[in-house]
């Protein structure tokens, strides 16, 4: 009770003080880098919201990584484990952010610790690994923003760059995983070769190229509630590709929800003097609650 009436006070004091859980992903944890694992940047235990979409979950609720193809002993970085939303607006960003949480690291296609070089098991076969998603490799999430059951809106890096970064292919664009990412309009077909007009409004960003220090797919999107045919920013459908059809030893992945639904805040901040008294309220029972139970053992 007393931890959770601190943390109570804690809460409350830092939004009077303009702060909150955005504070964290503004600066990351302990005011350091922003982390590039999604499980530790976007985790409902500390942040209630954040919204969890487990893939693909078996009977307990839980994925395994053995629901995408996988190479001999190792796990390949396209096996999502879940996607990870969290509507950053309770201070007026309108940002999404959006984590992309592998089991292994994304791009990592075979499962040997790098993105970037593949192991002799995938050259014996035939097998091509890119740095930086690069050739074909693809991570998109795509949004049904006005929920008719069709994308409108695709994010990520895309199979093949569109014009006019690139007509052809984004083989030789160096870095292209943070050069390639994009926030478009749907045009059609499967989503990772979908990406249309360029959403300048809504640019947000990649993070990080995926590596063995920040193995996730994390990135934003800008005035998120501004997204073309948006109704309702707190509601949409969301699809998810990841994967590459030449690197011949893992299988690629996916996933589908004609309806999410991200949490809302359930308070509005009160003003400033309310707040105030409020805060002092909650430390001076949390102090109570401790000298009653310090009490009670003596």
């Amino acid at each position: 009770m007393r931890d959770r009436n601190l943390r109570r006070c804690f809460l409350i004091v830092a939004a009077c003080l303009g702060l909150g859980p955005t504070m964290a992903f503004a600066s990351g944890s302990n005011n350091g880098p922003i982390p590039g694992d999604a499980e530790v940047l976007l985790n409902p235990a500390t942040d209630p919201l954040v919204k969890v979409l487990v893939n693909k979950p078996n009977a307990n609720g839980v994925s395994t990584p053995d629901h995408v193809a996988q190479p001999a002993g190792a796990i390949s970085g396209w096996n999502i484990k879940d996607i990870r939303l969290r509507y950053l607006n309770d201070s007026g960003q309108d940002t999404m952010l959006v984590g992309v949480n592998s089991f292994g690291i994304v791009g990592d296609v075979d499962g040997n610790g790098s993105p970037s070089v593949a192991s002799p098991a995938t050259l014996a076969v035939g097998g091509i690994k890119y740095a930086n998603l690069g050739g074909r490799e693809s991570v998109t999430v795509a949004f049904d923003t006005n929920r008719d059951g069709k994308p409108d809106v695709v994010a990520g890096v895309p199979a093949i760059l569109p014009n006019p970064l690139d007509p052809m292919s984004k083989m030789d664009v160096p870095g292209s995983g943070l050069n390639g990412f994009l926030v478009s309009k749907y045009t059609s077909g499967p989503i990772q070769y979908a990406y249309g007009t360029r959403l300048a409004d809504n640019q947000g960003q990649l993070l990080y190229d995926p590596s063995a220090t920040n193995p996730d797919f994390i990135f934003t999107i800008k005035n998120w509630s501004k997204l073309p045919g948006l109704t309702d920013p707190y509601s949409f459908g969301l699809q998810m590709y990841a994967g590459s059809p030449d690197d011949v030893v893992a299988g690629e992945d996916s996933y589908a929800a004609a309806l999410v639904k991200v949490p809302q805040p359930e308070n509005v901040v009160p003003e400033p003097a309310t707040c105030l008294v409020w805060g002092l309220a909650a430390a001076l029972a949390a102090a109570r609650a401790l000298r009653l139970r310090k009490t009670a053992r003596d």
